[in-house]
């Protein structure tokens, strides 16, 4: 026989009239499933005591001499980043609607083998994201908050402890375009599109990393072209070799990728002439240059990233 619930969960919805102005936020689940994570509609809030949204650890390395007092800058590191998240999971029904909401989430969010997004969104609507992975649940103790199991209560409190591997916050990707096949103004402060009026032409525009470390780009150089090269500054990679319509090869510059592939998914970094990766520094509009034989487009995407959730 279904259970009774003895009390309801202690979710507290704003007076009558009053419309929320704070931090959302939400989990983008391996499995699809999205769960709100602050209203309560998805039957999933979080508590007081949230960790993970700040700076993360750093590790600095320095160098000492016998022959210098104190010790030399070499740089800093951040280590992957530990997140915890308290939260309340509940549902009002009978206890086999309580058990398989409860069962739904935990197979969403309980899985060490993947992971998923956690998503703040500010009340301006900027958002950032994190991809964090399951540790454990504190060693939930069944029925330990609320004296009764929680198919009675129809709620239970975890202490739900992730992890993120890559400790930055990512913000939204930005991407500038250039189009050979029309002619337009090449220059707009906040980025756009950028024509590339003759089939042999170099154009340069600039991108701006607002996010708080270096930003790797992502090319893709779309054909047709006999030949073309991408980069910041003077720090080129140069493409000789032919593409025809309506194919095209991406260069993701991230270190721990630094490959090129086509439309047909073969890997072309080989081809490459010669390599310079560089990274977009985040303050100032960097200059970047294309230059193409052809009558193709190039796209360039940088997606910024932040220390914190929120802060910088």
């Amino acid at each position: 026989m279904p259970g009774i619930f003895l009390r309801s969960p202690d979710f507290i919805p704003l007076p009558a009239g009053q419309d929320p102005v704070a931090i959302g936020h939400q989990l983008l689940a391996w499995d699809g499933t999205v769960w709100d994570l602050s209203s309560g509609q998805s039957g999933v809030y979080l508590r007081p005591g949230v960790r993970g949204m700040g700076m993360p650890t750093m590790i600095r390395y320095t160098q000492k001499s016998p022959a210098v007092a104190g010790s030399s800058y070499r740089g800093t590191v951040p280590e992957e980043r530990d997140c915890f998240w308290p939260l309340k999971v509940f549902k009002r029904g009978d206890s086999q609607e309580w058990i398989d909401h409860n069962k739904a989430f935990m197979h969403a969010v309980a899985m060490p083998e993947r992971t998923g997004t956690w998503v703040v969104t500010q009340p301006g609507g900027e958002y950032r994201t994190l991809d964090v992975r399951f540790v454990d649940d504190g060693q939930f103790a069944w029925a330990s908050d609320t004296e009764v199991d929680p198919e009675l209560a129809g709620f239970a409190n975890y202490a739900l402890t992730l992890v993120a591997e890559q400790p930055y916050w990512r913000g939204e990707p930005k991407t500038i375009n250039w189009e050979a096949a029309i002619t337009r103004p090449f220059f707009a402060p906040s980025g756009g599109v950028f024509g590339i009026s003759s089939a042999n032409a170099t154009f340069g525009a600039r991108i701006q990393n607002k996010g708080s470390v270096d930003a790797w780009p992502v090319w893709k150089v779309n054909g047709p072209f006999t030949n073309a090269s991408v980069g910041v500054g003077t720090q080129q990679i140069t493409l000789p070799f032919t593409q025809g319509a309506n194919t095209w090869v991406r260069i993701d510059t991230d270190p721990t990728v630094q490959t090129a592939t086509d439309n047909t998914g073969a890997d072309r970094t080989g081809d490459l002439g010669s390599v310079d990766f560089a990274q977009v520094p985040p303050g100032d509009p960097s200059q970047l240059t294309v230059s193409m034989t052809g009558t193709g487009s190039v796209d360039v995407t940088i997606v910024p990233s932040y220390y914190t959730a929120t802060a910088h």
